[in-house]
């Protein structure tokens, strides 16, 4: 783990099961240099990170009120059930249950970079 504010490795830890040991493939032991599979934790923490600082208290806050821009770029979003709604209706709980899909064309229909990956 590193900081903006200090140059210095703050913690580092690496763990292996103990299946992968005597495993016939991969990596036999975790350091440093391992790559690891994170999958979407990374972009949840970046996120969650954001919200505190921005004053996150609930998941029931709308998303426009933290990216204001959302909100005049009220698009017919898809929910995963498929019916339609727009960003003035999104709370972060949704976003972090992901239970919205984005829309044909994300980037053109907020005219903003797009926000998520």
């Amino acid at each position: 783990m590193f900081s903006i504010y200090n140059e210095d490795l703050l913690y580092e830890s690496h763990h292996r099961a103990v299946d992968v040991a005597n495993s016939s493939s991969g990596a036999y032991k975790a350091d440093a240099n391992s790559i690891y599979r994170v999958g979407s934790i990374s972009k949840f923490l970046t996120v969650y990170i954001f919200l505190v600082k921005e004053g996150f208290s609930t998941w029931e806050d709308l998303v426009a009120e933290y990216v204001p821009e959302l909100a005049g770029a009220s698009q017919n979003l898809i929910w995963a059930d498929g019916i339609l709604g727009d960003w003035n209706q999104v709370t972060i709980g949704h976003v972090a249950g992901q239970e919205l899909l984005e829309t044909a064309s994300t980037e053109n229909a907020m005219s903003i970079k797009p926000y998520m990956t």
